[in-house]
């Protein structure tokens, strides 16, 4: 019943420890389920949110610097996909920490897209700039070329200096269209490359663009006043009405084109700080990306990967403990088993003894059983002996005293004698029946005594002999 109790408790232990480690086991998965369905997405998310906004400044960029219309279609893509993405890591629960980190982004993203969207506005509008720049200046050089130079008379005694001025304008026009562009282009393309100059080592090539850059803004000021100064060197020269009327129209054009490249200048300014400003908030809001809400995912992998080792190193202790309870109670039942087994070797060996004591007691009680058919048979016979002796002697007797005749003493004594030791006999019988019937209750103690041995045995040969009457005698 002890095994059987231990053998049940070792069970009741085993299947215990296997449901513990089953439900850390699930426990573990559903951690594990929880990363493909929590923080996962939420990786994907902000990976896909980085990379388009990224892309979205790109294309700002392309379309500033080329003007073409698929660059503005693939920025509006682009911020379609940063809103998709983020509205989808959005879906997921967050913890408090990440709602403020998401808040800061939002508020930088949508500043970022302001100013993406007005960059586009003023970009815009500096190409209408440089294209309503070309159409004066083209229109300054057709006022000298079909309206000046064309109506010059060789016998304009001025006309080989008004050739020069005129020429010498028309020159410096173009230069300072020329010049315009440069400008216009090189500080485009510096403003693209200013925010990286914290990741540069060197910025000596960037200071050198950065020069010539300003060389052209200082050509364009350089070639509008060349041009002033020829212009107002060749009215000096003028000596003709129609001169006087195409000066004035000229004048109007130069006016308008020197308000156009000063405005395209300033325009391109606005553009390259606007620029620079949302590389600077997008900087800002991919930061917010890498350094709060990456790192608050990467938190969460952490803290669950964390929760997950540590029910890895319970299960383990637990399955340790589980092993070495289990060896210990299986010791136990060993032993148990082993003391059963000496039992039951023991208590065969007992019941082997006891058994052959109660086949030796069955062989003594079947020898007694004899031995008292034996003794009745034969106290039967010795009975019947003396009881007969006693009667035909008291026969004797009976008959002596109806004769009436006088016997002589002897004779009776001879007789009486013989009832009396027959007597006698009859009492040692019922002695021995007596004492046998001890000896078979199990009520006689057993006492030895020191005896005669010759004396005993003359005792018993004298018993013997008193009372064979067929003349028998043991000498």
């Amino acid at each position: 019943m002890k095994v059987r109790k231990k053998l049940i408790l070792n069970y009741l232990t085993l299947t215990f420890l296997v449901l513990i480690l089953g439900g850390l086991c699930v426990i573990n998965a559903l951690k594990i389920n929880s990363l493909s369905r929590t923080e996962l997405p939420l990786e994907q998310n902000l990976r896909e949110v980085e990379v388009s906004i990224w892309e979205a400044v790109g294309a700002v960029n392309a379309y500033r610097l080329t003007t073409e219309s698929s660059y503005k279609t693939l920025f509006y893509k682009q911020v379609n996909d940063v809103d998709t993405f983020y509205t989808n890591y959005a879906k997921i629960p967050a913890l408090p920490e990440e709602l403020s980190n998401s808040a800061e982004f939002e508020s930088l993203w949508t500043e970022s897209k302001s100013i993406a969207l007005l960059l586009m506005e003023t970009t815009d509008e500096q190409i209408l700039l440089e294209k309503q720049l070309f159409q004066a200046i083209d229109f300054a050089d057709d006022i000298i070329d079909y309206q000046i130079q064309r109506n010059f008379k060789e016998k304009d005694l001025n006309i080989f200096q008004k050739e020069i001025a005129v020429r010498e304008v028309e020159v410096s026009l173009w230069e300072m269209l020329q010049a315009a562009d440069q400008y216009v282009s090189l500080s485009s393309g510096l403003a693209t490359n200013q925010s990286h100059m914290s990741q540069c080592q060197d910025t000596t090539c960037w200071c050198k663009g950065r020069i010539k850059s300003e060389n052209f803004k200082d050509v364009v000021k350089l070639q509008i006043k060349d041009v002033n100064h020829f212009w107002n060197k060749y009215k000096k020269l003028q000596t003709y009405s129609w001169e006087r009327n195409a000066s004035a129209v000229f004048d109007s054009t130069w006016a308008v084109a020197i308000k156009k490249a000063e405005l395209l200048m300033a325009k391109n300014e606005s553009n390259n700080l606007q620029f620079i400003k949302l590389q600077e908030k997008i900087n800002e809001a991919d930061d917010v990306l890498d350094y709060k809400m990456q790192i608050s995912i990467e938190k969460r992998v952490h803290k669950k990967e964390a929760e997950a080792n540590f029910l890895l190193i319970i299960s383990s202790i637990i399955l340790i403990l589980g092993l070495i309870l289990a060896a210990i109670i299986g010791r136990g039942i060993g032993k148990d088993i082993t003391t059963l087994t000496d039992y039951k070797e023991n208590l065969e060996s007992k019941v082997k003894e006891r058994t052959q004591e109660l086949e030796c007691s069955l062989e003594r009680e079947k020898e007694l059983g004899q031995l008292k058919t034996t003794f009745v048979t034969v106290a039967s016979h010795q009975f019947r002996t003396p009881l007969t002796v006693i009667q035909s002697n008291t026969e004797l007797l009976d008959m002596l005293n109806n004769k009436g005749i006088k016997q002589e003493p002897e004779k009776y004594k001879k007789i009486t004698n013989r009832i009396t030791l027959s007597i006698s006999k009859m009492t040692a019988l019922m002695d021995d029946v007596l004492t046998l019937g001890k000896l078979t209750s199990g009520n006689v103690a057993y006492a030895p005594e020191e005896l005669d041995l010759v004396d005993f045995c003359a005792q018993l040969a004298e018993e013997f002999n008193a009372v064979q009457l067929d003349g028998r005698s043991l000498n």
